[in-house]
């Protein structure tokens, strides 16, 4: 099981796809303060999922809203920064691979597609209405894996941040990921 930012993609996407929606557009400048603030606060552990989802419900609704062909923008994003997956991921890639990610389906689905990864777990949003229908973080990566995958035991984990604790706990070995070196942590 891997996470996704940071760890097999150099980078938080999310926050490269609003630079991207940015560079082609000035009005997204309007989200850059709430976008930095609640990454630092993600970062920092001082945001509770039920704050955050609300957070993101409101934000994520707008921004996507202000996107006048979504599917388009995702795949031109991907087109140019589909290069950003790291290499070692590659070199052990297999097919019963598991991404687990707090970013958003409509955003990952593509990538995930492009690279050969048929199972995941990610926050959702609602495609018609555009709404975050779940979030994928922290120890509800946990509650969201058992849930889906009836409670399977995880033989490895890779992440980039101590933020996912409950899953490296419930794995047998668990890898902290810094650029392209691997660490075992577990």
């Amino acid at each position: 099981i891997y996470d996704f930012d940071n760890t097999i993609y150099d980078g938080e996407s999310l926050f490269d796809f609003y630079l991207f929606c940015l560079r082609k557009d000035t009005k997204f400048l309007k989200y850059l303060k709430a976008a930095v603030i609640n990454l630092i606060k993600y970062k920092l552990c001082i945001i509770t999922i039920d704050k955050l989802l609300k957070l993101c419900s409101r934000y994520v609704y707008d921004f996507l809203t202000d996107i006048e062909d979504l599917d388009n923008a995702v795949k031109e994003f991907w087109d140019k920064n589909e290069h950003k997956i790291k290499p070692w991921y590659f070199e052990q890639k297999k097919e019963d691979d598991i991404i687990i990610s707090a970013n958003f389906n409509i955003f990952l689905e593509e990538i995930l597609n492009r690279i050969g990864i048929k199972n995941y777990i990610s926050s959702e949003v609602d495609p018609v209405n555009k709404e975050v229908t779940q979030l994928c973080f922290r120890s509800n990566k946990v509650a969201l894996y058992q849930k889906k995958y009836n409670n399977a035991e995880i033989d490895n984990f890779f992440t980039d941040s101590k933020n996912d604790m409950p899953m490296i706990n419930i794995s047998k070995n668990a890898y902290l990921v810094k650029d392209n070196k691997l660490k075992k942590i577990k």
